[in-house]
């Protein structure tokens, strides 16, 4: 069973896990993978509106879902969160992918955040960090 949502709208993030508490009683795992790579400029051409949307969602969803989940897994008694970052998150990334390079940054601090602030509770954070996967987003920006 599966539902189309936008995770960088809270009220769609909240009522995915609104959702799964009703159907199932609880949240084991939530993979947090969603994610767009934005605009493929540099920096100086890099427009505000377009860096803040990269950013939101892909920043932005982590944080939201994370939020919300973290009350349903403390309430079935701990749970594991899986945030995918990536390889630009470590090191960086092409030069014309500001917004994605920063974003994937953001997200392994997040991960790092809530691994300390629940790790006495049974709720595990950690985050994933891949190198280039072929995909159409991945061909968008070569």
């Amino acid at each position: 069973m599966g539902h189309k949502s936008d995770v960088s709208i809270e009220a769609e993030a909240k009522g995915l896990i609104d959702r799964t508490m009703r159907d199932f009683g609880k949240v084991d795992v939530l993979w947090n993978g969603a994610g767009i790579v934005g605009e493929n400029l540099l920096i100086e051409d890099y427009g505000l509106d377009e860096f803040n949307h990269v950013m939101t969602v892909n920043v932005g969803g982590v944080f939201l879902m994370m939020k919300h989940v973290v009350p349903a897994m403390r309430q079935g008694g701990g749970g594991s969160i899986i945030n995918i970052s990536s390889v630009a998150g470590l090191f960086g990334s092409r030069p014309t992918l500001p917004a994605y390079c920063a974003s994937k940054h953001a997200v392994i601090g997040l991960t790092r955040n809530g691994a300390k602030a629940y790790d006495g509770e049974g709720i595990r954070i950690n985050a994933i960090c891949p190198g280039q996967i072929e995909t159409d987003m991945l061909r968008a920006v070569e």
